[in-house]
């Protein structure tokens, strides 16, 4: 009995010892876990960290795109009034001009009508000049 006794304590010792020996390689692989659960912790706010820093700098570069558009967009629409502006004014000129061009040509036509009119004069004040000759010929 004492034999059967001491073999059943040698069977659950050993029982109890292939348990421990269970317990301790599965404690060593769940220290493993945290240890590597706490490593991709890491990475993990690193990552977020860089990954935050990253979006800060993207909007920032968002904003600055947006501001010069925006610039960009208040330049073109003066440049725009401005433009008509100017074809505004060059429309006025244009007009002007013609209107000038007009009275030029009105001044040319009244200057060649003077040329023939003082032509003229000066034809008729030949003949009376040479039959005011003639007359006084005839007088002596």
């Amino acid at each position: 009995n004492q034999l059967d006794n001491d073999e059943q304590v040698k069977r659950k010792s050993e029982s109890e010892n292939r348990q421990l020996r269970a317990l301790e390689k599965q404690l060593k692989i769940l220290k493993q876990e945290k240890e590597d659960t706490y490593k991709d912790l890491a990475e993990a706010r690193e990552l977020l960290t860089t990954r935050s820093r990253e979006l800060r700098e993207a909007q920032v570069k968002r904003q600055r795109a947006v501001e010069e558009a925006q610039e960009g967009e208040e330049r073109y629409s003066q440049l725009r009034l401005q433009k008509q502006k100017l074809s505004r004014e060059l429309r006025d000129r244009e007009e002007e001009m013609e209107v000038v061009m007009e009275k030029v040509e009105s001044l040319r036509q009244e200057l060649s009508r003077a040329d023939k009119s003082r032509l003229e004069v000066s034809g008729w004040r030949g003949e009376w000049v040479a039959s005011g000759i003639k007359a006084g010929e005839h007088r002596e």
